[in-house]
């Protein structure tokens, strides 16, 4: 029986995508880097996190610092951000069966608080940010043994590949949705243990 439900935030959650692209193409030019356009996105979406990250030829510290800058603008931004159709109706689902709701994100958690605020969704239990961009699956990890979770009782949720090697480490199953920054195509190639079209389905699943 799956007790605890831990979403990813930019993609799963929130409808960030675009936002985050124009903000990207603001700060683009001061790391000599090319503005992404709208022919970008569908080469981008077949790309895991790791492979963008290669293609940036960046070294770290520059893409701790362009992230950071990103999402500085994001919190003057927040206003804009919506979720996703049927996600604070599945939210409401959830937590009226018991289920407990987390968010482990390498967003800050401010973004993520002002966010729910902004879109009146209460559910959510825990909020933990993290700018460890491929140690999500130790950060979850971490966060079950703090918090006294069995893992045969927690589900992750993302949208991304690095979200089902996180779940993987973190030895939690997996239900990676469509609508986010991964395509269907990249996401299947990652065999996750769920894959759905649409937020209700999570609810069904669990």
């Amino acid at each position: 029986m799956i007790k605890t439900v831990i979403f990813d935030f930019d993609g799963t959650v929130a409808d960030t995508m675009k936002l985050l692209i124009k903000l990207f193409n603001e700060v683009a030019e001061n790391y000599k880097l090319p503005n992404i356009k709208p022919d970008d996105v569908d080469v981008l979406r077949n790309m895991s996190a790791k492979e963008l990250m290669n293609k940036l030829k960046l070294p770290p510290l520059k893409i701790m610092k362009l992230i950071g800058e990103i999402q500085f603008k994001l919190k003057n931004n927040i206003s804009e951000i919506r979720a996703f159709e049927g996600i604070a109706e599945m939210f409401k689902k959830l937590a009226l069966n018991g289920v407990q709701i987390g968010i482990v994100t390498s967003n800050t958690v401010e973004n993520v608080r002002l966010f729910l605020n902004k879109n009146l969704i209460t559910e959510v239990d825990f909020v933990h940010g993290e700018k460890n961009l491929f140690g999500k699956g130790q950060v979850i990890k971490k966060l079950i043994k703090r918090l006294k979770l069995l893992s045969d009782e927690v589900v992750y949720v993302g949208d991304e590949v690095r979200d089902i090697e996180a779940a993987r480490y973190a030895g939690v199953k997996v239900i990676s949705v469509t609508w986010g920054f991964n395509s269907k195509k990249r996401l299947i190639q990652a065999k996750p243990d769920i894959l759905i079209n649409s937020p209700n389905e999570i609810y069904d699943q669990i």
